[in-house]
């Protein structure tokens, strides 16, 4: 009695085993493309007037009469205010004239910040 077994012919074997794992090669190069992608680190958002940790909605300075402390806003803006630590640890003074009360919306007409 002859038995059968269930195998494949060589040639067939020699030409799916690449294609396998190529498939593989290609499934883990995307997931590591991916993950690479959600891992890289946000680049932060440029300040206008290149205060040291603002994050300043303009590039125009708000008008001062004397020194930046005593700014001022035109008419029809607010003036809204924070601070901030620079890298050495020393307070930073942001504001900007917007329309809102808000420092987070409204429209801006400038911004300004001084130690």
């Amino acid at each position: 009695m002859t038995t059968m077994q269930n195998a494949e012919p060589e040639t067939i074997r020699t030409v799916k085993e690449p294609l396998r794992r190529a498939g593989i090669y290609t499934a883990a190069g995307a997931i590591i493309a991916g993950l690479a992608t959600l891992l890289q680190p946000k680049e932060a958002k440029a300040d206008p007037l290149g205060s040291p940790c603002c994050a300043l909605a303009t590039s125009r300075w708000c008008p001062y009469p004397v020194d930046r402390p005593r700014w001022y806003c035109p008419s029809g803006y607010n003036r809204t205010y924070w601070t901030c630590k620079d890298g050495s640890g020393r307070t930073v003074y942001c504001g900007e004239c917007t329309t809102s009360s808000s420092c987070w919306s409204g429209s801006y007409y400038c911004s300004i910040w001084y130690y």
